[in-house]
């Protein structure tokens, strides 16, 4: 199986991922959620950088393998590149979006935030000094390369172990020592 085929099956998935994450993105912003509360990080965490890539992943790899593979058996590089393309490009759009709504759409966003985190870190008897710290790496991670390079980082370890999971080896070669 070539590349192209790998990336044609893996397209869709990527875009349709790329989507729900601007979708979900969108409906944070309607609803104004603080983004640095600990329930939202944890949630954030669990649904948006785990379980639905996850499934995406997992949907298309196995649409890959029923669809595209006559034997229905996919290897470990096969599977990776799939898994890293779907994931990569629903990032990608999802920092595209990120990047253009907090320049252009409303800059004072993330800002607003910061602030809000602020003050549930002040809250909490948080030094100034660790506060102001703080605030500053959230506004040093919001650049578009440097959250390319975090996505890129996050794709290439969510994928090798994915990878893993999603591939189907031949049973005769697993009986081998």
């Amino acid at each position: 199986m070539n590349f192209n085929a790998i990336f044609k099956n893996s397209l869709p998935y990527g875009l349709i991922l790329g989507g729900i994450l601007v979708v979900l993105s969108l409906l944070m912003y309607i609803t104004d959620v603080n983004m640095f509360s600990l329930w939202f990080s944890i949630l954030n965490f669990l649904v948006l950088l785990i379980g639905l890539p996850v499934t995406m992943v997992i949907i298309g790899t196995n649409n890959l393998r029923v669809k595209l593979m006559p034997d229905r058996k996919i290897n470990y590089l096969q599977a990776l590149l799939s898994c890293f393309i779907i994931l990569f490009i629903g990032f990608f759009i999802s920092v595209l979006y990120s990047y253009i709504f907090n320049n252009w759409i409303d800059p004072e966003y993330m800002k607003n935030n910061i602030e809000k985190f602020k003050e549930m870190m002040e809250g909490y008897n948080v030094p100034p000094e660790k506060i102001e710290e703080q605030a500053a790496r959230i506004e040093g991670n919001t650049g578009i390369a440097r959250q390319i390079f975090t996505s890129a980082g996050i794709c290439v370890v969510i994928s090798l172990i994915l990878a893993l999971i999603v591939r189907k080896k031949d049973k005769e070669a697993d009986n081998i020592y």
